[in-house]
């Protein structure tokens, strides 16, 4: 998939915001790296908790993403 998908799909992150969602890329390497990596990853990482690594896991993430795309 497009790299512009996973950006696209940061944005639809429950309480993700532009400096989260830019954390995450910067640590992960990349808006790909970020949706593939482990639910233990994202929680290493300064200011990431459980719940949004939860949220950045969740499938319904990227199916919004693709709806998104799509239209």
């Amino acid at each position: 998939m497009n790299d512009l998908l996973y950006k696209v799909a940061l944005t639809k992150i429950p309480m993700v915001g532009a400096v989260t969602a830019k954390v995450l890329v910067s640590y992960c390497g990349g808006p790909r790296e970020v949706f593939s990596t482990k639910k233990t990853e994202p929680m290493r990482i300064p200011g990431i908790g459980e719940i949004i690594a939860n949220n950045v896991l969740d499938p319904a993430v990227m199916e919004e993403a693709e709806k998104r795309w799509i239209s």
